[in-house]
C-alpha cells in the first residue's frame, strides 16, 4: 500500500492503480450480493474494502489530481452505487474535503514538525485551517509543492 506520485507531480498512475485493485474488489462484492448479505452488511463491506482504499492517504495526493482524475473515481463510485453496494453515491470531492477536515482538525496536525515544514510557519495558512478553509490549504500546498521543484 503505497502512494504512487509521478515526477511531474501528478497522481495519474496512483489513480489508475487504486482503480485497478477497486475494480477487482467489485467482484467480491458481486459474490456477496448474490449470497443475500443484507444491504447494511454489504454497505459495510464496501466501506470496508473498497472507500478505505480510496481514503488511504488522500490529502496527501488527492491536491495531485488533474481534471479527468476525479470524473473517473466518480464514474467507479456512481457504478458501485448502481450495483446497490452504497446507499448514496459518494463523491471524490467530498471524500476529499472531509479526509482533509479529519486531518487538520486534529492536535497532532499542530503540533507536528512536518507542518512547519510544509507551511513555511506561514502564521495565516495555520490561521486559514483553524477557520476550516481546507480547499485554500490545498491550493497553497500544491502550488508551494510545484514551485519547490521548478
Amino acid at each position: 500500500m503505497g502512494v504512487w506520485i509521478q515526477d511531474n507531480l501528478r497522481a495519474d498512475m496512483h489513480v489508475d492503480c487504486m482503480l485497478s485493485l477497486c475494480s477487482q474488489r467489485v467482484f467480491v462484492m458481486k459474490r456477496l450480493r448474490d449470497q443475500s448479505l443484507a444491504e447494511k452488511y454489504l454497505y459495510n463491506v464496501f466501506q470496508a474494502i473498497i472507500v478505505t482504499r480510496i481514503l488511504y492517504a488522500l490529502p496527501a495526493w488527492g491536491c495531485y489530481l488533474r481534471n479527468e482524475l476525479p470524473g473517473r473515481m466518480d464514474a467507479y463510485l456512481k457504478r458501485c452505487y448502481r450495483y446497490g453496494f452504497s446507499s448514496k453515491i459518494e463523491c471524490v470531492d467530498i471524500l476529499l474535503d472531509t479526509a482533509c477536515m479529519e486531518l487538520f482538525n486534529t492536535d497532532l496536525f499542530y503540533n507536528c514538525s512536518a507542518t512547519a515544514f510544509l507551511t513555511g510557519n506561514h502564521l495565516s495558512v495555520i490561521v486559514c485551517l483553524k477557520n476550516c478553509k481546507f480547499y485554500c490549504f490545498r491550493r497553497f500546498l500544491l502550488m508551494k509543492t510545484r514551485l519547490m521543484y521548478v
